[in-house]
């Protein structure tokens, strides 16, 4: 304002140039003696030119200056500006911001905080951030320092510069020669100052004491990767600064390159899941793709995203840094990459813990895990050096005798790998457990994807025979949790290793295996077709439990394709079988799928037999999945002779042992069981909740069959409230995905509460109720004498609604003479209608 240039102030003060340029710039602050020369220059005080913290009361500048009353200026080492990002505020990290503040700030306060983590996770940024925090700043009236600690400290260097930072002058400090001098000059200095005081990068815990030079009023924020570097510092002030989640991730990647996110959001979130949420990582992308996408050719953009598909890549990706912004532990003439930040880690890891590192990159990187045991065998290492491993921050415990490994880490591990011989491990490893323990379904939930990386590693090495076993006794748990399109992946490779082997009897057990998956999936001519090929192969196979099996599916599949006879058929081949060689497992199986096939042709009373026999039999074996399959089976029976009471206690047995186990196939069918008869008996609220969850579980599972009968009762519900819109659309979409399937009778079922909703609501088509309920009657006559009756029960309706009552009481009775054969539930309804009827005397000619 005045027009002075530093020259002539430097001159009226009898200060050098050199000095008046490092105030301004805040790199130095002035004694008290040219303190009071500028004063008296600007003819301000010192509260006024900011070298007091407060305004003197009751004395003047003159006075306090003789007083020793005078604060010193603020200090404020301004290498924290080189960490934060141009963009601002590090994202995501709101919260831990505010907890770590509100630690410092405390009284008395946290002294020592400690952040820990991966390397590029963003602690060092995170501590910059503190101080743009306004408490932070009115906590820390004096200011702050900030040490670049390192591999390779150089304490003399730091405490040079802090002291031109505290006042102290050149001249002075050249007597101080030792770390022990200027610990205690600084700490003179430093006084009854309240400081923040950053220690940057640490490696080892004493690194972090040499600093410790500060009074009571002062606070310490160190950063390092090692846990127990932050515990032996900080203790309970230790932090563990995780990666980002994906939805911070897109937003930083969004600040970088917003095109990229809007206009290719696919490839967005594959980037960020490439490398796990890590901040230094998706900066790296960030300006990468700045770059290639600034002349807006797509062409360039997506050689850049193919580029960035490949780990060696992602970890060769630098960007120009300034001196003060780059890690004090990478050397000056190296590029900050992925690459050297990890390098300076594994650099300093003994040989062995070199090795293990990348013998454990044969496992799935994080959020998936693997055990200590696994570990052990893979890498044939000590637990001495996973722990080296994990206090280097390397590897990360999750739990007890459980570790993980950032996507990161595990691509320079994995680039870095210099043997195949982990992964043969991997394979011996996962197919001895898997086999031991295939019904272990809690273990095999946890080591789900380590087995998946074992197959791989299998058909990577051409381990064609440990590929086969391995997928045979995954094909359990698979089929269990609804995972059909992986069962049949894997199962058409080891189909195709089998037949270049010719392996006569390992194709048979994959034929079984993939009619089965095919059964499941609905593909009923699929299932049909590899079974029938099975068998003709087994011409003259002795394999008589092989046999069996395979009796038991074609069964099923006929029974599924309402060919009864067929089914029955094969089913009684497989109880002779079973019969015969004692096998009380196999005959409980077949027994159940007897029983299911009366239950379908309405003869309830057989179906119980086989039911009751079965159950005996089941429940002195361990296949809790046969249990649940038989009791699914019996609560059907109980409910289409309309104990709803018994249904549910068979259902509810089965949904527990379900849910336990993750039998997802079981769940849907269960929970839509348990719909239907909360519907009839007027309970909606809960009918629609359980089928809902049903009708999740069945998209989840991409299961069209269970998704087509829980739309179709999810419409009937609606349909009981007179909510006639939403019944439309749910049966309308139960109707179109039902036509696409072969199971006559889920069609059957949607056909039915078709033609109810047209009868029952005012606004739609009755002729369409008479077309629907006409071709259920059609498709009934394969024996499906339940729904033939509810055929003819809703024909008989729509007569009446037509004024044809004689037509109506014909069609009713008709109905009602199959129910009462049946025993059906439906019998009571109907004959009640009957008696609504009027006299025949009274009908119009």
């Amino acid at each position: 304002m005045r027009g002075w240039s530093q020259q002539y102030v430097a001159n009226q003060i009898g200060a050098d140039y050199y000095y008046l340029s490092r105030w301004e710039r805040g790199t130095a602050s002035p004694s008290p003696y040219y303190r009071q020369k500028l004063c008296e220059l600007f003819e301000k005080n010192a509260y006024e030119l900011g070298f007091l913290q407060e305004k003197p009361v009751g004395e003047g500048l003159e006075g306090a200056v003789e007083s020793g009353t005078l604060h010193p200026a603020r200090t404020e080492d301004m290498l924290y500006s080189f960490v934060l990002p141009a963009t601002g505020e590090p994202l995501g990290r709101e919260d831990m911001l505010a907890s770590l503040t509100a630690q410092l700030c405390l009284e008395p306060a946290q002294r020592m905080c400690a952040l820990y983590g991966l390397p590029g996770v963003g602690k060092t940024t995170l501590a910059a951030a503190l101080f743009t925090q306004s408490r932070i700043l009115d906590h820390f009236r004096d200011g702050f320092l900030w040490a670049n600690v390192g591999t390779q400290p150089n304490p003399l260097a730091v405490f040079s510069r802090w002291g031109r930072l505290l006042g102290i002058s050149d001249a002075e400090a050249a007597r101080f020669t030792s770390i022990e001098a200027w610990s205690q000059a600084l700490h003179l200095a430093i006084g009854s100052r309240r400081l923040l005081i950053v220690l940057d990068d640490v490696w080892r815990s004493e690194d972090a004491l040499v600093f410790k030079i500060a009074g009571a009023h002062c606070a310490y924020v160190v950063t390092t990767r090692f846990s127990t570097v932050a515990l032996q510092v900080a203790g309970t002030g230790a932090v563990a600064v995780p990666e980002l989640p994906e939805s911070v991730s897109l937003s930083l990647l969004e600040r970088l390159v917003p095109s990229l996110v809007a206009c290719e959001p696919q490839a967005a979130h594959k980037l960020i899941r490439s490398v796990g949420g890590l901040p230094l990582a998706l900066t790296l992308v960030g300006k990468y793709l700045q770059v290639e996408m600034h002349s807006g050719q797509p062409r360039r953009l997506f050689t850049a995203l193919a580029r960035l598909h490949t780990a060696e890549e992602r970890l060769r990706l630098s960007a120009p840094q300034a001196l003060y912004e780059r890690s004090p532990s990478v050397s000056h003439n190296e590029p900050i990459t992925l690459q050297s930040i990890l390098a300076v880690s594994d650099h300093l890891l003994p040989a062995e813990a070199q090795e293990t590192l990348r013998a454990l990159a044969v496992f799935p990187a994080k959020p998936d895990t693997f055990s200590e045991e696994a570990a052990l065998e893979v890498s044939r290492t000590s637990t001495s050096t996973l722990d080296i491993l994990s206090d280097m921050g390397l590897i990360e415990s999750v739990g007890i005798g459980r570790y993980t490994l950032h996507q990161v880490i595990a691509d320079y591990a994995r680039v870095h790998q210099r043997s195949q011989i982990p992964y043969a491990r991997l394979v011996a490893y996962f197919l001895q457990l898997v086999t031991a323990q295939e019904t272990d379904y809690e273990r095999m939930e946890v080591e789900s994807n380590n087995v998946l990386a074992a197959l791989e590693a299998a058909t990577t090495l051409g381990l064609h025979a440990d590929f086969i076993q391995l997928t045979h006794a995954s094909m359990r748990f698979w089929v269990e949790r609804g995972l059909y399109a992986l069962a049949m992946t894997h199962l058409e490779k080891a189909r195709e290793f089998a037949e270049r082997e010719q392996e006569t009897s390992t194709l048979l057990r994959i034929l079984l295996h993939l009619g089965n998956v095919a059964l499941k999936q609905g593909k009923y001519d699929q299932a049909s077709q590899q079974l029938q090929q099975g068998l003709v192969l087994m011409q003259g196979d002795e394999d008589w439990e092989l046999t069996c099996d395979m009796q038991i599916l074609l069964g099923r599949t006929a029974l599924f394709q309402c060919q009864y006879q067929s089914a029955d058929a094969y089913l009684q081949q497989g109880v002779a079988l079973a019969r015969q060689h004692g096998d009380t497992q196999r005959l409980g199986a077949v027994l159940k799928s007897l029983g299911a096939g009366a239950n379908e042709q309405g003869q309830y009373a057989l179906a119980e037999t086989y039911f009751k026999e079965s159950l005996d039999l089941v429940r002195q074996g361990q296949d809790v999945v046969l249990l649940i399959e038989l009791l699914t089976c019996m609560g059907q029976n109980a409910s289409f002779q309309g104990d709803y009471a018994q249904a549910e206690v068979s259902w509810q047995e089965a949904l527990v042992l379900a849910r336990t186990i993750g039998y997802r196939h079981a769940l849907s069918i269960l929970l839509g069981n348990l719909g239907a008869t909360a519907m009839e008996l007027g309970h909606y609220a809960q009918a629609e909740a359980y089928l809902r969850e049903a009708l999740a579980n069945s998209r989840q599972m991409e299961n069209r069959e269970f998704a087509c009968a829980d739309l179709g009762n999810l419409g009937a519900v609606f349909l009981e409230q007179e909510e006639y819109s939403q019944a439309y659309r749910s049966l309308e979409e139960a109707l179109d995905l039902t036509r696409q399937t072969k199971n006559i009778w889920l069609l059957c079922g949607v056909l039915n509460y078709w033609g109810e909703l047209h009868l029952r609501c005012p606004s739609l088509d009755i002729n369409i109720a008479e077309i629907a309920f006409g071709e259920v009657y059609e498709l009934a006559s394969v024996g499906l004498q339940d729904y033939k009756a509810e055929a003819l029960f809703g024909l008989g309706r729509v007569a009446l609604r037509q004024g044809n009552v004689s037509d109506a009481r014909r069609l009713g009775q008709e109905s009602l003479a199959i129910l009462d054969v049946i025993g059906n539930r439906t019998r009571t309804k109907v004959a009640e209608w009957l008696k609504t009827l009027p006299a025949q005397e009274t009908e119009i000619e």
